[in-house]
């Protein structure tokens, strides 16, 4: 069991679910949640503590890993949230809720040609095997309501792609955000804000780093005036 970056909530991770990295708590910093909130590929609940706040009225979150989905109910029952995510044991090709949610996060699985690791669960999550970024990203656009927005992180050289996948699923890409490692290199991870049937129009927010700004993502300060903090 660990602290939840940035709050007083416990989350429990283990064996066989793979554990939040910094690219989820850069991405539930620079997200927006609010309304009915879908949560693509959920894992064992970062993102659903993280993103907590009174704007949030209901929340999905979808995984094909039981085990995640135990640590998930596990911190579920041992918090005292002011909001009860609903989990569902699913494949995201599954979801049939066309222009149900305000709200789509998601921390993708986005390396191509990596070297993987002996950690199946980690291969899972973060290498495209039998699903990849094109299919989370069409996926979340097809849930959204008109103009709902949908966040999600990926390594800043897919983000051509990104863009891509966006606008095939009539989703325009309106905000996104740099993070570096370290402040003298270049950005590693981007996260990506994009609006359902949105006019094209995008704000590049000011880049950050580990190094200078670690203390804002891991305390989840990133735009908390827009979230009603």
């Amino acid at each position: 069991m660990d602290t939840v970056p940035g709050s007083q909530y416990k989350i429990f991770q283990g064996p066989e679910a793979f554990s939040y990295s910094v690219d989820s708590l850069f991405l539930s910093a620079f997200a927006r949640l609010k309304g009915d909130v879908l949560d693509l590929g959920c894992g064992p609940g970062i993102l659903f503590f993280r993103g907590l706040n009174p704007g949030v009225k209901s929340y999905l979150g979808i995984d094909i890993n039981p085990q995640a989905l135990a640590y998930f109910r596990q911190s579920l029952a041992y918090n005292a949230c002011p909001l009860e995510a609903q989990l569902q044991e699913k494949s995201i090709l599954d979801l049939q809720n066309p222009g149900r949610f305000d709200s789509v996060i998601c921390n993708p699985p986005y390396y191509q040609g990596y070297l993987k690791t002996k950690d199946t669960t980690k291969n899972l999550s973060k290498h495209e095997e039998t699903l990849g970024l094109r299919d989370f990203i069409l996926k979340g656009a097809f849930s959204l309501k008109p103009l709902g927005s949908m966040y999600f992180v990926l390594p800043s050289h897919r983000l051509a792609d990104a863009i891509c996948f966006c606008r095939e699923g009539k989703a325009e890409v309106k905000r996104l955000q740099f993070l570096a490692k370290k402040r003298d290199q270049g950005p590693h991870w981007v996260s990506i804000e994009a609006r359902k049937l949105a006019k094209p129009h995008l704000i590049v927010e000011a880049p950050l780093n580990l190094e200078d700004h670690k203390d804002l993502i891991y305390r989840n300060l990133l735009g908390t005036k827009d979230r009603g903090l």
